[in-house]
């Protein structure tokens, strides 16, 4: 009986949070267990009595040490009352302990709702505090204190209007820099036809995305470097320094913005899920449309604003596919910076080949012969992987200024396009035309799968840039007959 009526105890320990105390039923508890079951059982029912009331603050608050600390001294505070009552059993049995137990909790009950009604009394007469309530119902607020009124939380639109900003400051910061995303690309076609031998003009920056100042990095900074060993010093400092920075730098802004990214998915179930304008869905007053995704919540306000229902659907829809592109980006910066960082730290382990690599000599050709040593071919091919990131990320943050009114959003959109820019999505149902029903399953699957996205973009813009879909299309049709039921994995 002892233990049901702990675990009852603590059910409603967790029913009622932390905020209220159920001190005397553990203790009934307990003087059941020591006067009837012995000392053995009664330290039983105190650990639990511990274990559970821990558990309920563990699970409602963020103060473990405090939390496991009072847990130590409720645990004392079982543990003497059981030893009290353990006492009095063994030295007078015809104590009537039961019936005292019975009267202190009910003095402690009519103790707790006399001082309770004092609380709401203050509170009601406190300046600030929320007015009674005229339709006859009580209306007690344990949690809230009488002099600070709780802040509401924001309703899905604001919360989104409010965060949305920061979040994607903080990551154009990482992938842009002080760069303009409606100027130059940092990827752009300067030459057709025979490109043998023909090496584009350097587009650095030193306040870029982590393409262009990688750039500034290989071709100006290491430009004095003569040798193969002036090579490993020089990658082992200063660009595995730059790489740990770009973690570090994008690390906050890769959570921010997947925190967005979820925010953005729940609206748009929301609204999808929804047979008429959901009522906690209020305007937000948002006004920004510089970017991609700031127009595609400034429609979605637009459409808050009139309750349209299928338009707020749509540029939801938008949102979180623009959003999910640039948690890919960030996600894909981590993955070649880390790379490339345990490419380094494989080239540490092979010093001695650097050593052996010869004198300082002015043929020495840091775009050619570095490739002849460990991680080489990393140094001289990885960086068009960066400069993807950062084209990618133009395209992102340079949406929709000059496009907004001739863009036919509403072409070429299925639920799998919806994921990727819409001026690729043409290329991308071209593509899958020529593809079997499981291929085309694992090619919508593509567009919405991390890394395998910015994979995809990266190859449908260069074949559509290059006017090269054509051929594309007919090496997948090759693909497709030989691997009718391929898989991502």
């Amino acid at each position: 009986m002892s233990l049901a009526l702990t675990g009852a105890t603590g059910w409603l320990d967790y029913f009622v949070g932390p905020g209220v105390s159920v001190l005397p039923f553990y203790l009934i508890a307990i003087a059941l267990a020591a006067w009837g079951l012995g000392s053995g059982m009664a330290i039983f029912i105190c650990s639990c009595a511990t274990l559970l009331s821990l558990i309920v603050r563990l699970e409602t608050r963020s103060t473990p040490v405090a939390d496991l600390w009072n847990a130590g001294m409720r645990f004392g505070v079982y543990l003497s009352f059981a030893l009290v009552v353990g006492h009095l059993r063994s030295h007078n049995r015809d104590f009537p302990i039961f019936g005292l137990v019975r009267r202190a909790i009910g003095v402690s009950l009519v103790a707790a709702i006399v001082l309770m009604g004092v609380g709401i009394a203050i509170q009601r007469s406190s300046p600030g505090s929320s007015p009674a309530r005229t339709d006859g119902s009580s209306h007690v607020a344990l949690a809230r204190s009488a002099d600070k009124p709780a802040e509401e939380p924001l309703l899905p639109l604001a919360k989104l209007a409010t965060h949305l900003p920061v979040a994607l400051h903080d990551s154009r910061a990482v992938l842009l820099g002080s760069r303009d995303p409606n100027g130059p690309s940092c990827v752009a076609v300067l030459l057709t036809g025979d490109v043998k031998e023909t090496l584009p003009a350097n587009p650095g920056d030193l306040d870029g995305g982590p393409g262009t100042k990688k750039s500034v990095l290989l071709f100006f900074d290491r430009g004095e470097v003569k040798s193969p060993l002036q090579d490993y010093r020089w990658q082992q400092s200063r660009m595995k320094k730059f790489l740990e920075n770009e973690v570090a730098q994008n690390r906050d802004a890769r959570v921010s913005i997947h925190e967005q990214f979820l925010a953005a998915e729940r609206l748009a179930q929301e609204l999808g899920s929804s047979v008429a304008w959901p009522p906690d869905i209020l305007p937000a007053n948002f006004d920004n449309h510089d970017d991609w995704p700031s127009y595609c919540l400034w429609r979605i306000d637009r459409a808050a604003q009139a309750k349209d229902l299928s338009e707020a659907r749509h540029w939801s829809r938008e949102l979180s596919g623009a959003l999910f592109s640039l948690d890919d980006l960030h996600s894909w910066l981590d993955f070649l910076c880390n790379n490339e960082l345990q490419g380094l730290a494989f080239a540490s382990q092979c010093r001695s080949l650097f050593i052996d690599g010869g004198e300082p000599s002015p043929d020495y050709n840091t775009n050619l012969n570095i490739s002849l040593y460990p991680a080489g071919v990393l140094v001289l091919n990885g960086l068009s992987n960066y400069y993807e990131v950062e084209r990618q990320a133009e395209t992102i943050y340079a949406w929709p200024t000059d496009q907004t009114g001739t863009m036919p959003f509403d072409q070429h959109l299925t639920s799998a396009s919806l994921w990727l820019p819409p001026n690729l999505r043409e290329c991308y149902l071209k593509l899958q035309q020529v593809l079997s029903p499981q291929n085309q399953r694992q090619w919508e699957q593509a567009a919405h799968t991390p890394y395998e996205h910015g994979y995809l973009v990266n190859m449908l813009y260069h074949a559509w840039r290059s006017d090269s879909a054509e051929h594309l299309s007919r090496v997948l049709q090759r693909f497709n007959d030989n691997h009718p039921d391929s898989n991502l994995t």
